[in-house]
């Protein structure tokens, strides 16, 4: 349990959970927050997300005011790295700009204490996109959590530009290497494709 942001000069008092297994009835309760977040063309499907579930790598974090999921985030632990793969992360519109996503990357740091750190991705901006565009307030979101953004190419689909968000725990570790690190992404998205047997 931890106090978060002031809302309205009272503070929300925010819990966290996590599920590791695939839990039908939390997605329920998170989803709202998960589909109107990413378009459709950027987000796995709830049979893909239940695959990567199976592999037993993959977990579900909430961030709840009472009742109500105000956060989520999916993440993957890639071992060859040591690093934990943010899939996903969101916030309720209305509450976005008090801290919630700065509360729910502190308690990820915490979960993932046996990792060397965080990685995830990112849209880049376009070109000449303006600063207030989403894509250029997420990158500074995650910039104000620690984290460094590492433009990383190109890959198939509408969203062609990304960039790789990096947070080293050990601030002085050198940056792993991005080409494995977007080789353990990538394996991450193909197994959503494929459940175990």
């Amino acid at each position: 349990m931890a106090l978060g942001p002031v809302r309205g000069g009272m503070r929300l008092l925010l819990t966290f959970t996590t599920d590791q297994s695939w839990c039908e009835a939390r997605w329920e309760r998170v989803r709202h927050l998960f589909e109107p977040t990413f378009p459709e063309s950027q987000r796995k499907s709830t049979a893909e997300l239940m695959n990567l579930f199976s592999h037993r790598f993959y977990a579900m974090h909430a961030v709840w005011q009472g009742e109500v999921a105000v956060g989520m985030a999916f993440t993957a632990r890639l071992p060859d790295l040591e690093l934990l793969f943010i899939d996903y992360m969101a916030v309720a519109p209305d509450l976005r700009s008090r801290g919630i996503g700065a509360q729910l990357i502190h308690y990820l740091v915490g979960w993932a204490k046996d990792c060397r750190g965080m990685v995830g991705e990112v849209d880049a901006p376009d070109p000449g996109e303006p600063e207030q565009s989403e894509a250029h307030r997420r990158i500074a979101f995650y910039r104000n959590n620690g984290f460094a953004c590492v433009p990383a190419g190109f890959s198939p689909g509408p969203h062609q530009r990304f960039s790789l968000i990096v947070r080293l725990f050990d601030t002085t570790a050198p940056m792993p290497d991005l080409a494995l690190v977007l080789e353990q992404i990538r394996r991450v998205h193909r197994a959503a494709r494929r459940p175990l047997p």
